[in-house]
């Protein structure tokens, strides 16, 4: 049954929002613009610009939800490269004390400890910056790198017990 629109013309602010609630009957129906046009009576051209309208404001509030997601996703991830970093810290002081000790006992230092303490370092400055690149694209909301593994290979070495 479609709607007769005797009326042509321009509608006012109360015809327009009538119309506006009828096509998002419609576009909540699935119907596709052209059978909206005969249920409501109006124009396609009237019904295509308000169905761009409708997936549009869809459109930006799904892209919200998604960057708002990805943020708190971001935050989690420095969340864990805080503390993985604050371990190798620990790592690192231990393996320092370690060589310190050699030292002062006036043995040689193992080539595995000057290593380790190289790597070590290589972790904590590719994590402090992955933190960095996290930080930016909440900043920019450019979620992309959000899915990158989140340490670095051959990291669980150094928390072996």
């Amino acid at each position: 049954m479609a709607l007769e629109n005797p009326r042509k013309g321009r509608a006012n602010i109360q015809e327009h929002v009538n119309i506006r609630m009828k096509i998002i009957e419609c576009y909540e129906k699935n119907l596709t613009a052209p059978a909206a046009a005969r249920e409501t009576g109006y124009n396609i051209k009237t019904v295509y610009e308000h169905y761009d309208d409708i997936s549009q404001i869809l459109l930006d509030s799904k892209h919200r939800d998604l960057v708002m997601q990805k943020n708190r996703e971001a935050a989690q991830l420095i969340a864990s490269h805080e503390r993985l970093i604050l371990k190798l810290h620990q790592t690192l002081d231990t393996a320092v004390d370690q060589m310190s000790k050699l030292n002062e006992e006036g043995k040689p230092i193992p080539k595995h400890i000057m290593s380790d303490i190289t790597k070590i370092t290589m972790y904590i400055a590719e994590l402090n910056e992955k933190k960095y690149n996290l930080n930016k694209d909440i900043r920019t909301e450019d979620p992309s790198i959000l899915y990158e593994p989140f340490a670095p290979s051959g990291l669980e070495k150094f928390f072996k017990k």
